[in-house]
């Protein structure tokens, strides 16, 4: 429906990818030094052009010092994300879809300076947020101030996240988990903040099919989950998500239309490259996975459901480790629901297989 003949998003058939990484680190009582390059290669082939795309770059590179027990600074590229959610994380703006659902993802720090101080049970951290980091066009989250408050009990942690922004009007989110004995953790997130821009279908059938509303109101986007560890070190997860920032059923039924009226008109770009990050509001996701601790091999196996359009996708994910240095992966995907859905709309199904090589 928004790719007919995958003339719109002109996806490839196959992706060949090698990802070279290197994990550096200096370490001392008060000091860290830490680099992580990455070089990475792809090629796309069959579908479209073929296309070669070479890159270096750093995932994380900075240097924490810690003068006292209480106090640490920290400049440079830095993973900065917080909350414990999979599917989606509320209380991570920076990092709202954090990659944790795709095992083969690595999400890239931001640029930032920060100064943490440890009280008693609170922490407090102050950062300032100079760029986005790697791999993002535009640069949202220059020129962000973060206040961060954590309060940990025995067996509870509370947080709360005020960020002012230059260039926009800023986010309130914070997190909680509770542990009950060893194997059962409750969670829950929130944020609340006005999204740079949305992209929304047009009612009028004699206007444009799509308007793009900058900025886009503020809205509140909710989760809560829970995990069961077993004894073999096996977990079960259940999340589900609100997403206030995600279009009403109708108004998601109204933007597939647009797109059926336009068949192949290059204004289905605009559907694609501008639509909403999450495109409805209410979801559930559900993965149970295996001991990452173990030694032989680790699985995955998640779903995620759109109770909105109901659709969704179900993967697999399965690791091998067959000497001390090579570990051979496969991922599957399958996306089900009608073409007017949100897992359906691009394509149904995906595979992906390689090998992890370590050098040392």
């Amino acid at each position: 429906m928004l790719n007919p003949g995958n003339a719109t998003a002109g996806l490839a058939r196959w992706v060949h990818t090698s990802d070279l990484r290197a994990d550096l680190k200096y370490a001392t009582d008060r000091l860290d030094l830490v680099a992580r390059p990455r070089t990475l290669a792809r090629q796309r082939s069959g579908g479209v052009a073929r296309t070669r795309e070479h890159e270096s770059f750093l995932t994380q590179g900075y240097v924490r010092w810690r003068p006292s027990q209480a106090l640490t600074a920290t400049a440079g590229r830095e993973l900065f994300s917080r909350g414990l959610a999979n599917f989606r994380s509320p209380s991570s703006p920076f990092y709202f879809d954090a990659g944790r659902t795709d095992p083969l993802r690595e999400v890239s720090g931001i640029d930032l300076v920060r100064l943490s101080a440890a009280l008693g049970q609170q922490t407090a951290t102050l950062a300032h947020v100079l760029g986005s980091g790697h791999g993002l066009a535009a640069d949202p989250h220059r020129d962000t101030t973060v206040v961060r408050v954590d309060h940990r009990l025995s067996s509870a942690l509370l947080g709360l996240v005020l960020a002012p922004q230059r260039r926009a009007s800023g986010f309130v989110v914070g997190f909680g988990q509770v542990a009950k004995g060893e194997a059962w953790l409750v969670y829950s997130e929130f944020g609340l903040q006005r999204l740079a821009s949305q992209l929304l279908p047009s009612a009028d059938l004699g206007a444009a099919p799509y308007s793009l509303r900058k900025p886009w109101e503020r809205a509140l986007v909710s989760l809560v989950g829970t995990a069961y560890t077993l004894e073999g070190g096996q977990t079960v997860v259940a999340e589900l998500l609100r997403d206030g920032h995600g279009l009403a059923p109708a108004a998601a039924r109204t933007y597939f239309d647009r797109a059926a009226l336009l068949g192949s008109s290059p204004l289905l770009g605009l559907a694609l490259g501008q639509a909403p990050r999450l495109l409805s509001r209410n979801y559930l996701y559900l993965h149970a996975q295996g001991n990452p601790n173990a030694t032989g091999s680790f699985w995955r196996v998640s779903w995620t459901a759109n109770f909105d359009d109901r659709s969704g996708q179900l993967a697999f994910y399965n690791q091998r480790n067959i000497s001390n240095r090579w570990t051979l992966f496969a991922q599957w995907s399958l996306n089900h629901g009608s073409a007017r859905s949100e897992y359906r709309a691009l394509f149904p199904s995906a595979f992906t297989r390689g090998a992890k090589v370590f050098v040392y």
